[in-house]
């Protein structure tokens, strides 16, 4: 019995066959041989059609990945750059957790996202900065950024420039933990400092 050579179909323009959730697309027709019947090649066609729906259903129902855990941090970082705080909120645990250590004006330990907006606006009272991450280090779920900030302490008008590391825990596609550590004797000079 002569089987039908399947012919690969290069320049099908189906949006539905070419979704940017597939990695690969095969689209593949067999040519109908010559004397059998129309009914015999149709029908082996609707089993090929109703075979890769299948297949298709079974790839569609694999659950979706979570972004990497170092994609959330620079989702992140963009968001505070500018200054979409609506993206950064959704980046952060509803329960997120953040740690600064003492010392400084924004020392504590903040709970979800109230305490976020708190923290987040006693830097702001404080310092006018920016920040500059030089390193992403992932480490499964823990992600670390390394770089430095760079600014003026609002109370004194004192310029700073001063390395820090960032360590945060991402669990489910959202940021659980933030820990944020700083050069405290180059912060505090600029925090006690008065003028440039």
């Amino acid at each position: 019995m002569l089987v039908p050579k399947p012919t690969v179909l290069a320049d099908r323009n189906d949006e539905e066959f070419f979704s940017p959730q597939l990695h690969s697309v095969y689209i593949i027709t067999l040519n109908k041989l010559e004397g059998m019947p129309y009914d015999a090649y149709a029908s082996g066609m609707r089993l090929l059609d109703d075979e890769l729906a299948a297949l298709k259903a079974c790839i569609e129902a694999v659950p979706e990945q979570p972004p990497a855990p170092t994609c959330i941090v620079e989702g992140l970082y963009e968001g505070f750059r500018k200054r979409d705080m609506p993206k950064v909120f959704s980046l952060l645990s509803p329960d997120v957790e953040i740690l600064q250590s003492e010392e400084l004006p924004w020392e504590g330990r903040y709970y979800g996202h109230d305490d976020a907006t708190a923290f987040f606006g006693k830097l702001g009272a404080n310092l006018n900065s920016t920040l500059a991450i030089e390193r992403i280090i992932s480490a499964g779920e823990s992600v670390v950024a390394v770089g430095g900030t760079e600014g003026t302490a609002k109370a004194t008008s004192a310029q700073y420039r001063v390395p820090v590391a960032h360590v945060f825990t991402v669990r489910n596609g959202t940021i659980a933990q933030g820990e944020f550590y700083i050069d405290h004797p180059k912060m505090l000079e600029a925090l006690k400092h008065v003028g440039p």
